[in-house]
């Protein structure tokens, strides 16, 4: 398992093992605690469709001033996807990177936040709960996989973005050239294939990079979210696999589902809305002899 978190790449310092609340529905609640099960969704049936796609908004602004910059990346990345098509990590430039799909689980770095009840509101009146995960312990409690795995927080400043792409472009490009004015040039043909090789790395690195990172960048517009991701890429013949379907407005979403060793809740708590002493009650028999506690809303919601 190839953990890497992206705050390594996104200009400033996190917290190691942070905490973040996964807002969800009761029967998504029943199956993580009996099944010891968790969804990751396709990266392409989000709800805002249109962010898979808000990363060449952000690289359309990179490299104003640098022409030979703009011009690596924008060939490194040529192989990306545009339009929402299922193979969208394969190729690139003609040479194979990777194949598999990117699959997220959402969090929150608050436990009682309103617009994430709002997510599961029903006629006005919210029946969602959240799950306290310590993020660390949470990814250690997978199942033995060789997927890559990504953490960190979305990034929503778009001036931040557009320095975070630009800074590993100019590093990566620093070092390969590093590394090219130690070939030896005494056979000229032996010293094109190498330059020809370490380039084509370094477009492949660019590739991966920013299809990664896109899964991390969204809209100003979506800030209030504040949220936290881990994301997978799952290999279509991985050992993590175990794609299933799920409705939701009408529309199929493929999804797959991660084996747990171990349930590393550390608290559960009740949104708005729901009958709490019921709920409580039930929570404590799913429980059983857990320690998870069980904590309440404080938002007054009509």
């Amino acid at each position: 398992m190839n953990v890497i978190d992206i705050k390594n790449f996104s200009l400033s310092r996190g917290k190691n093992n942070q905490i973040f609340h996964h807002y969800t529905n009761v029967d998504a609640l029943i199956n993580i605690m009996t099944e010891q099960k968790l969804r990751f969704t396709d990266c392409m049936f989000l709800n805002d469709k249109e962010e898979y796609n808000y990363i060449f908004t952000v690289v359309d602004k990179c490299f104003k001033d640098n022409k030979e910059l703009k011009d690596i990346l924008d060939f490194s990345i040529t192989g990306i996807d545009r339009k929402n098509n299922k193979t969208y990590i394969a190729y690139n430039n003609g040479f194979r990177i990777k194949d598999g799909r990117y699959y997220i689980l959402s969090g929150c770095l608050k436990s009682d936040l309103l617009p994430m009840w709002n997510y599961y509101s029903i006629n006005s009146n919210i029946y969602g709960y959240s799950i306290k995960f310590s993020i660390d312990e949470l990814i250690n409690s997978f199942k033995d996989t060789d997927a890559d795995i990504y953490k960190g927080k979305v990034i929503y400043d778009f001036d931040k973005q557009v320095r975070i792409i630009e800074r590993y472009v100019k590093e990566k490009c620093k070092k390969t050239e590093a590394i090219i004015r130690k070939l030896n040039k005494s056979n000229e043909d032996e010293y094109q294939r190498e330059f020809e090789s370490i380039w084509e790395d370094t477009h492949s690195d660019i590739y991966e990079f920013i299809s990664f990172i896109r899964l991390f960048f969204k809209s100003s517009s979506w800030k209030y979210e504040e949220e936290y991701r881990i994301v997978i890429l799952a290999e279509p013949d991985g050992n993590l696999i175990k794609k299933k379907f799920k409705s939701a407005k009408g529309v199929v979403k493929p999804y797959i589902e991660v084996e747990l060793k171990k349930i590393p809740i550390t608290e559960i708590k009740i949104g708005p809305n729901i009958e709490k002493e019921v709920a409580r009650a039930g929570l404590e028999e799913l429980i059983g002899n857990k320690k998870i506690e069980i904590k309440e809303s404080i938002l007054l919601v009509r």
